[in-house]
């Protein structure tokens, strides 16, 4: 949700080719057939906030992935800003022709960067004046004060040996420090109440007691069909600006690496959220039968 309050403010389209604001992609080629060949469109804001700008994350096996892990070993972990990540990704091909696959990657943070440099402020920043303090979320961040470090959810993973839960202390203790990386994609630390907020805000159009960060019709954008019309996509649902959209109920989600689960349900005007902290994600059975027994205890309440 980095950048929709300054498209209210007519501060860039949809469609507005990426490189117009962040030049360094102008030249950016994409890998086809073993070959670096130019884009047939240039990618767009709207391909960045539906995956399908031709990016990847590095996690699979191709040449391109092979590249993104070369570039960064450690991942968006050993990378220190949204700007360094640019300047790592600008001269890697893209894994895909802009506007003709969904693969979810890190166009989400470029989309990050987009939002700083639109705004003229680091991205945490953005999100603080723009977000976070209207909607009254105080326990959301990139980091976690000193204060509030007693309050810190632990991660867990199964040993490979026993299988009993240990600690992922790195990924946990992490927060713990300042953070310069202020990943799009990934990394705010936030409580259920808060992220409660952000939900009611989608659901009432915007707004949420008395103050409006968005218009209703980018709402409406956002938790609605927004991805190239020939771009397949997980059966019975579509793909909004930066989250999936259940083609039947109009329920808007994303899930998070660490088994987390999001949805702003408009038909019941009701936000389910699960802060599960396990990884790796276990959408099933875990996110689905939480997901089936919120809608079982709904029916059981109308009776």
């Amino acid at each position: 949700m980095c950048i929709r309050d300054r498209y209210d403010e007519g501060k860039f389209q949809l469609d507005d080719p990426v490189e117009m604001y962040i030049p360094e992609f102008a030249e950016t080629m994409v890998w086809v057939d073993g070959q670096e060949v130019e884009q047939q469109e240039a990618f767009t804001i709207r391909h960045l906030l539906t995956h399908t700008a031709g990016f990847c994350y590095g996690w699979d096996t191709s040449h391109v992935d092979s590249m993104y892990a070369q570039a960064s070993p450690e991942g968006l972990w050993g990378i220190a800003s949204l700007k360094e990540l640019m300047g790592l990704l600008a001269p890697i091909p893209l894994k895909n022709q802009p506007g003709t696959k969904y693969e979810y990657s890190v166009s989400i943070d470029v989309a990050g960067y987009l939002a700083e440099v639109l705004s003229g402020m680091p991205f945490d920043a953005f999100l603080q004046t723009r977000l976070f303090d209207p909607l009254g979320m105080v326990d959301t961040g990139f980091d976690v004060p000193e204060e509030d470090q007693g309050r810190l959810a632990m991660i867990y993973t199964p040993d490979q040996e026993s299988g009993e839960l240990v600690p992922v202390e790195y990924m946990t203790n992490g927060v713990k420090q300042k953070v310069t990386l202020f990943s799009g994609g990934g990394g705010l630390v936030s409580t259920l109440t808060d992220y409660g907020k952000f939900g009611q805000m989608l659901l009432n159009g915007g707004e949420l007691d008395g103050v409006r960060v968005l218009e209703e019709s980018t709402v409406n954008m956002i938790m609605s069909d927004q991805k190239p019309a020939t771009v397949d996509y997980q059966d019975g649902f579509t793909y909004g600006l930066g989250g999936h959209v259940n083609i039947a109920t109009g329920e808007y989600g994303w899930s998070g690496m660490a088994s987390t689960d999001f949805i702003a349900d408009p038909g019941n005007n009701m936000v389910i959220l699960a802060f599960t902290q396990y990884i790796p994600f276990m959408g099933v059975p875990y996110v689905s039968e939480h997901r089936t027994m919120v809608r079982d205890a709904l029916v059981k309440a109308a009776d």
